[in-house]
């Protein structure tokens, strides 16, 4: 671990990367060159096989803002995500994927929202996604215009559209109050969870989105959603992780569950949240979905892939 003592930052942004050389070095480049400088960067190379952790390093040497660590052992995704939150010295924290981009104003722009209005504890911008060259995709839709109830006002609304909605998966990379994130229960080592954790955040605050393309997502065909079964992504979460198929899908729904007993609302709220619980199991078409996906071993993100796949062919073919 390169040992640094600098002042306390304002932002921490964390990079939790695994054999992600392809695209590290544009995502180190998209933050560090932000217009907003008083930020650190912590990067945890989760024991890559290939050069994450020499791009890290090289980047750290150019840098002063900049930290790395090291395991040396696969301790799995969601114990890497968790690992620089915890590493994190900033007021405001952000993860940041190996493989997603920033525009210069990103960080400036939310942390001028959050330092507004102190409600918010989630700010995020309008997302545009791209291909491995760094392109946009046409065809594949801004995930936070999937819906706008995180802005409510009622902790129960928020967190149901969290439940009903995509989106807070895209959101779970937005600029976060540190505080707010370590008061939730951490990322649960289970592949998807980190939409678990985005409910815990909606019934301690709202969510805003920055109303500019700010955000570049990356669809490729190395990334985590693309992996070609549920087993795979759950290996990926969390290797050597017990349980079989269903045993995600019930530790997700026991996350929602103990994310509001542990939320600060009176009663009456915390009943409303569990009314929405009860919505998001009666999603019938939903579950037939999980139920075809468990029996198959499909990935959850099975569809995305043949979508930006159908998106890929269209770009192409008109080039």
């Amino acid at each position: 671990m390169t040992s640094k003592v600098l002042p306390t930052p304002r932002v921490t942004i964390g990079v939790p990367v695994y054999n992600g050389a392809a695209y590290l070095a544009s995502c180190l480049d998209s933050l560090r060159g932000q217009s907003f400088r008083d930020l650190e960067i912590v990067i945890a190379d989760n024991a890559s096989t290939d050069e994450s952790a020499a791009i890290a390093r090289a980047y750290a040497a150019l840098d002063p803002r900049i930290r790395v660590v090291e395991s040396r052992v696969n301790i799995g995704g969601n114990a890497n995500f968790r690992r620089v939150l915890d590493l994190a010295r900033g007021e405001y924290f952000k993860w940041a994927a190996h493989d997603d981009v920033c525009a210069p104003a990103f960080v400036e722009r939310c942390v001028s929202v959050l330092d507004r209005d102190p409600g918010v504890v989630c700010c995020h911008a309008r997302t545009v996604k791209i291909g491995a060259d760094g392109a946009p995709v046409r065809g594949l839709p801004d995930p936070t215009r999937a819906s706008s109830g995180g802005s409510d006002r009622r902790a129960h609304a928020r967190f149901k559209d969290v439940l009903l909605h995509t989106g807070y998966g895209a959101r779970s990379f937005g600029l976060l109050r540190t505080s707010v994130l370590r008061s939730c229960r951490p990322l649960l080592s289970v592949y998807g969870s980190e939409k678990v954790l985005m409910a815990e955040v909606a019934l301690r605050g709202r969510f805003h989105d920055v109303d500019e393309p700010l955000f570049f997502e990356r669809v490729h065909g190395q990334a985590a959603s693309a992996l070609p079964s549920a087993t795979a992504q759950q290996g990926f979460a969390a290797p050597g992780a017990a349980g079989g198929r269903l045993a995600p899908r019930f530790r997700l729904l026991g996350g929602y569950l103990d994310a509001v007993r542990r939320a600060p609302l009176f009663a009456p709220e915390k009943a409303r949240c569990l009314a929405a619980v009860a919505s998001y199991l009666l999603q019938v078409g939903k579950w037939r979905a999980v139920a075809r996906s468990v029996a198959r071993d499909t990935g959850t993100g099975g569809h995305q892939s043949a979508e930006v796949a159908a998106a890929m062919e269209v770009r192409d073919a008109r080039a």
